[in-house]
């Protein structure tokens, strides 16, 4: 969305250039129309840079804890959104955004009155997108997990970044396994595993592999966490590898 608005803003930008012939020392209906234009664009541009710039920083600076459910992420989207209020595909990412915000400051009443806005007015591809996302992350904060696994599914089958991708694969199975899906939560777990995460992420995949597991396939769970005992690299994870063995046997 981001790359075709730019494209026609700064196409549109460039034509009126020409035939306007701007400068700032020009005070005519199309130069101020072109400044205004600059500077609208120029705020949205420079505002999207920033926080693609502060998504980044933070995907970098944070830690998961993979006992507990992950979380999907980390006033100025309420700005968006009324800036941009005659072009419905950027108020409705804006709008997921802010929902988001309120999921993770627990404010649960405020994030679904925002959902059903959303759900109310027309909404794009990008903003169904957002959509799908935020609204698990509201359902998972309610504890309707089960509620939440079918917008998941839809964040995962859209979600752009790999590593982020294989989180919430991650977090799917996690879903399946709280709501005793374990062949669903095994194999969300597998594509985890198969995405060639972080190997933390990847290590915890294999564990809680262990509690998701079919039966007849035991033995050569455990002899692949013994393996991984062995594994110098794993020398921090002990207890949680012998915990799964536990767990088989």
């Amino acid at each position: 969305m981001g790359k075709r608005i730019l494209h026609i803003i700064t196409s549109g930008l460039v034509l009126l250039s020409v035939l306007t012939a701007c400068s700032t020392k020009k005070n005519t209906s199309g130069t101020r129309f072109y400044h205004a234009m600059t500077a609208r664009f120029n705020t949205y541009f420079n505002g999207s840079e920033a926080f693609k710039e502060g998504v980044l920083e933070q995907q970098k600076g944070h830690k998961d804890n993979y006992t507990t459910l992950l979380p999907m992420y980390a006033s100025t989207f309420n700005y968006i959104s009324g800036l941009y209020a005659g072009q419905p595909e950027i108020v409705s990412v804006a709008r997921a955004y802010l929902a988001r915000c309120y999921v993770e400051l627990e404010w649960p009443y405020d994030a679904e009155d925002v959902f059903h806005k959303i759900q109310r007015d027309s909404i794009g591809s990008e903003g169904k997108r957002e959509f799908n996302a935020s609204y698990a992350d509201y359902l998972i904060f309610v504890k309707q997990y089960k509620e939440a696994i079918p917008y998941l599914q839809k964040a995962v089958k859209k979600e752009k970044s790999k590593l982020q991708r294989a989180r919430l694969n991650f977090l799917l199975g996690q879903l399946y396994h709280e709501t005793g899906n374990k062949a669903e939560a095994y194999k969300a777990l597998r594509r985890v595993i198969r995405a060639n995460p972080p190997y933390e992420l990847s290590f915890n995949a294999r564990i809680l592999q262990t509690e998701a597991m079919a039966s007849g396939n035991h033995n050569k769970m455990v002899k692949k966490l013994r393996r991984m005992a062995k594994n110098k690299k794993n020398k921090d994870y002990q207890d949680q590898i012998y915990y799964a063995i536990g767990n088989i046997y």
